[in-house]
């Protein structure tokens, strides 16, 4: 299992900051283990890439696979446009755009 940490080093030592980690596996509902790419959509959900497919999360997991119209299941980079679109770079499958409905 990977894990980022990113040091965080306040200005002023007289600031104090709090931050609240949790963390979320498969057995939470994420599609697969292995993230290749997170991405906070205008509507604050996280979407997280894997190589099993995405990951939506906004306090529980919905799950898109090649079943559900994904180019393919190994997702390596998500990004959104200025229409609200998300777009997955898969491998195999070119890009998916996802509109909220369907891809």
């Amino acid at each position: 299992m990977a894990a980022v940490c990113v040091p965080i080093f306040p200005s002023t030592p007289a600031f104090t900051f709090e931050y609240h980690f949790e963390t979320l596996t498969v057995a939470d509902g994420l599609v697969q283990s292995q993230i290749m790419d997170l991405h906070q959509d205008r509507n604050g959900s996280l979407w997280i890439a894997t190589s099993g497919g995405v990951s939506r999360y906004d306090g529980r997991f919905i799950n898109y696979t090649s079943v559900d119209g994904l180019g393919s299941d190994q997702v390596y980079a998500i990004a959104e446009d200025s229409d609200g679109i998300l777009w997955f770079a898969t491998l195999g499958g070119g890009l998916s755009s996802f509109d909220e409905l369907h891809f």
